[in-house]
Formats: C-alpha cells, structure tokens, sequence
C-alpha cells in the first residue's frame, strides 16, 4: 500500500492526483466530526455545530434557527410598490444547503418567468439539520402561528425520513420522535452522569483532534504533495473512524438495552417489514397534512424527494464518492431498502393532490463527483437539482399569480 505506487497506478489510469479533490475530502471528513451540514468549501475553524435546544413545538433546535423563524418576518411586512413572492425551503440538511449555495439562483430563475414581471422573488430557508418528518409539519405551524406567509413552500425531504426513524426505530424509540442523537440527549431520563459525560467528552476530543489534523494539513499546503497528503488523509480518517465508533458506542448511554423512559415515545412494536412500511406511510401523511396547511393560508406547496447517494443505480458513483459515502451502516441499509418504496408511494401523494418533485433519480446520468457524503452534494449536481425544483415549482403555478398573500404593513 506504497503511496508512490498508489500515484503512479492513477496516472497510468488517467487519473493523476488531485490537490483541490484532497482538499475538498479533507474538508468534509472535517465537516462529518464537527457540522451538522458538510461544507467542502467552508473555514474549518467556522465548522462547529451549535448545541441543539429544546423547543416546544419542534423537539429541538438551534439558537441561530430560534431567532431566524422571528427574524425573518421581514418578508411579510412593508412589501408595498413591487410585493415580493417568498419562497420558502424547508427539510433538513439538505434543504439548508440548496437555500445556502443556490437561493439568488432559484430568484434570478423564477423572476426570468414571464409570470414574475411585476414581483419580486424572496427565497427564504428554514431547513434544518437532523430534521424529519413531522417536524417540518411542525416548523410551518409554527411560522404561519407567527406570521408568515409565503406564497410557496417547498419540502425537501427523503433521506431522514428514513435514516433517522429508522435509527430511533433500532434504538427502541418511536420513528416519529426527532432523531433521538439529539432529542434524547436533552430529553431523556439520566442514569450513570459522569460516565455519559466521559463517554460525550471522547466524541468531542475526536472531532477537535480531527479539525486539528485538518488544519494543520492544509495550513501547511500538504494537499499538494501526492505522497504527504496520502499519509496525513490516512490519520485523518483513522480519527474519524474513531469518531465514528465513539458515536456508536455513546449509544449505551443514549438508549440503554431493557430501559424506557418518556423521552423514547410510545411503545411500538418492532419489526423490520412493519416499521419500514410505518416509515413511509408517516412520510406520505406528513406530506398530505403540509399541504393542506399550506393551501389553507393561501400558498402553493412542492413535496420534493431529494437524490442520495445509497440509493442503488440512483447515479453513478466516483470513487472519491464511494470512499466518503460511508456512513452509518444502519442509515446505509435504511435508504437502500427505503427509498424504492417512497418513489412507489409517490403517486399516492399526486393522487391526494400534492404536486410531487421525485428527483431521486436526477444524477442517475451525472459521471462526475458531486456528492460530499452520503447524502449531501454540491456542484454540478446541486445546481441540477436547483434547476429541476425551479422547473417543479413553474410547472405547478397557475398561468397568473395571485395576489399577494400579506398587504402592505405601513408599520413596516
């Protein structure tokens, strides 16, 4: 495993070394330990993950999502010679990513429309990370409770649906409770603290220890040396797959083996057939409820079902993907089982009147790297999906929009 030899057999292959490609790997493999969204691209040093609060209504948040939901009212108020039409992302990581690298795209795209002569476009985002279904039913009670209303709401959703429930659901917690890596670290009921704590304490050494590496890698310019940045990639992911295991065993403390407590939800009865088929139909009516809220306050709402990198024969795979797609290993099986089954109940959701986006498959021609782990991509590929959404969102307006759904706020 000599990485002179390892060097030369890619440039025979065609495929000599990539500085740019390492730094990018070195980056996520960062962003795994430290961020609930990857960031190829971001400082390392800005990649940590602000602790999660409880919150009433959507089981947990984060500071900066507590204070953006009151914030943001700004769209909706004072919009008077050219009234906005505001767009709003909801989801997970990945419906916080597409807002983050791809919202002036998705305004310049919608205003280009004929339809949009006389408005504006505002593209808002409330994704956020380690958000699943129903929270994001929850998210826009909550919004519209406050004051919102955007004129369309799009649902980016798919991989924590099933990822995560299932995850809950091998840990004895009810699918449809937040991810209990979160959730339960608030809410559960505490037994043998101080060894929670160590064990909590590793999991962030780890993660400090892996940005370290990172940075140091970097600052020093290694990523240009095909030899030193084999070396140094190898530390760094022997630091994550500690991480890793670290996480797994935290596990112990998280859901212990013969416990209840209140915090895990109802008891339901496990079985791997039943519970994906739970899985799915708990999407499907989360899907339905959003969109009846959305049409009772006068909004348009798009379901979309994002592409994953687990999702067999769903694209192409690089194999810098293949070597930082490794995830969870039950995550990994849940999408491979799970994902065929959400596209099969796809036109259940048109049936009921939903406008359903499946762009599970939209990468399924795309040869080059754009994913970043297993389920975040950028790139090509994320300005592909911004387009296709775009596209979704055109196709399901009216040949004329409505008016706007807030008046003018003077006080605005």
């Amino acid at each position: 495993d000599d990485p002179e030899l390892r060097e030369l057999w890619r440039a025979v292959r065609g495929t000599p070394y990539d500085a740019h490609a390492t730094e990018q790997t070195v980056r996520t493999l960062v962003s795994t330990m430290t961020s609930s969204i990857p960031d190829p691209e971001a400082d390392l040093m800005a990649q940590v993950e602000a602790n999660h609060v409880l919150h009433p209504y959507l089981g947990i948040d984060q500071p900066k999502e507590l204070e953006s939901a009151e914030a943001d009212l700004w769209a909706f108020r004072g919009r008077k010679a050219k009234p906005a039409f505001v767009v709003l992302l909801i989801g997970g990581s990945v419906s916080a990513q597409t807002w983050g690298l791809q919202q002036n795209h998705i305004a310049q795209r919608l205003t280009a429309d004929p339809r949009f002569a006389n408005r504006s476009v505002a593209v808002l985002g409330q994704g956020r990370g380690a958000f699943k279904q129903p929270q994001q039913v929850m998210l826009a009670a909550y919004l519209y409770t406050l004051g919102w209303r955007p004129d369309a709401v799009v649902n980016i959703d798919g991989f924590n649906e099933l990822a995560l429930a299932w995850d809950n659901a091998s840990l004895g917690v009810h699918p449809a409770y937040p991810s209990y890596w979160s959730w339960g670290l608030l809410a559960k009921t505490r037994t043998n603290r101080s060894e929670e704590l160590r064990a909590a304490a590793r999991i962030l050494a780890l993660a400090d220890r892996g940005r370290d590496l990172g940075i140091a890698m970097l600052d020093r310019g290694w990523q240009h040396s095909a030899i030193l940045a084999e070396y140094e990639l190898g530390r760094l992911r022997a630091v994550q797959a500690e991480w890793a295991q670290a996480q797994r065993e935290f596990q112990a403390f998280i859901a212990p083996a013969g416990e209840h407590d209140t915090s895990r939800g109802p008891h339901f009865r496990f079985d791997d057939a039943a519970t994906f088929e739970r899985l799915v139909r708990m999407w499907v009516e989360s899907s339905v409820s959003l969109d009846g809220l959305v049409r009772a306050h006068g909004g348009l709402y798009l379901h979309v079902l994002q592409p994953t990198l687990h999702d067999a024969g769903s694209k192409p795979l690089t194999r810098e993907e293949i070597e930082s797609g490794a995830g969870q290993p039950t995550w990994d099986a849940a999408i491979e089982r799970g994902y065929p089954e959400l596209r099969a109940a796809g036109p259940e959701l048109v049936r009921r009147g939903v406008h359903f986006a499946d762009l599970s498959l939209l990468f399924r021609d795309l040869e080059e790297r754009t994913y970043v782990d297993g389920c975040h991509f950028q790139g090509v590929g994320m300005q592909r999906f911004a387009d296709a959404i775009v596209d979704a969102l055109l196709a399901a307006l009216p040949p004329e929009l409505p008016p706007p759904l807030t008046p003018a706020d003077p006080a605005g």
